[in-house]
């Protein structure tokens, strides 16, 4: 009963909060500034300087199952069997969760292929936007996302994006603007997530994910094309200045500021 009115940060919010409130929910993005940081080379990182690189970020902190790092992983490794080493995948994770199961299969399943580098560790904010900018794709393949402001970010950068076709990401990350993966809806198990009474997520398809990581390689100039419509789509809908005339014209609205 304390808000007057609710900002969501996507429409997939937004429809959210309309379910379980009469309170008006406004549809208000967030803003994705540049990113300013010093590059960074692969060696600094220990990657192959060579193969073309697929890259994947998570915080155990924020769900493993969410963030569904595995499917990357046989994504990556359907579209690229073994003895093909002119591609790898760099997992970067942190706050690791030993107790995991999940995690204990990706370690598992990174030892087994030289290809998938996994970065278990803490990085400054321009060490990660310079790892970014090192990967040739950067992968999504998340069950759920309220926004999404690293795919985002790497949108912004120029990079193309391989993404889940399902909530907070596809206000800019949808079929144009990144290669998004489709799969059925499933309904969440105990331990999946913090709440999981009715509550359901995508499971994105191993093999279209592989299917879009091949066309990648395959279609670089189809895929370079993609990448300047997504990084053109977030320079003019979630620029510092865009969103800040969308609050200006709200807060106008309501009568808050002066028109």
């Amino acid at each position: 009963s304390i808000p007057d009115e609710i900002w969501a940060q996507s429409r997939f919010v937004q429809r959210m909060f309309q379910q379980v409130t009469g309170k008006p929910v406004t549809y208000m993005p967030l803003a994705v500034d540049e990113p300013v940081f010093k590059p960074r080379s692969r060696e600094h990182f220990d990657l192959n300087e060579e193969a073309y690189t697929f890259l994947s970020v998570f915080d155990c902190n924020s769900w493993f199952q969410r963030k569904n790092p595995m499917c990357a992983i046989r994504a990556f490794q359907q579209a690229f069997p073994k003895g093909r080493n002119d591609v790898q995948l760099v997992i970067k994770m942190m706050n690791s969760r030993t107790d995991l199961p999940e995690y204990r299969e990706l370690m598992r399943t990174a030892a087994q292929d030289l290809r998938i580098v996994v970065m278990d560790e803490f990085l400054t904010r321009n060490d990660m936007l310079a790892l970014l900018q090192c990967a040739d794709v950067f992968v999504s393949l998340h069950r759920s996302e309220g926004f999404g402001r690293v795919l985002a970010e790497c949108m912004l950068m120029g990079k193309p994006v391989i993404s889940t076709n399902y909530s907070g990401s596809l206000d800019f990350a949808f079929e144009g603007t990144a290669y998004v993966v489709d799969g059925p809806l499933v309904p969440l198990k105990k331990g999946d997530y913090s709440e999981v009474e009715g509550q359901h997520w995508m499971e994105p398809a191993e093999g279209l994910a592989a299917q879009a990581m091949l066309r990648c390689m395959n279609d670089p100039s189809g895929t370079a094309a993609m990448a300047l419509r997504g990084q053109a789509h977030v320079q003019t809908h979630h620029s510092i200045e865009a969103i800040a005339q969308r609050y200006q014209a709200r807060l106008a609205q309501l009568g808050v500021v002066a028109a």
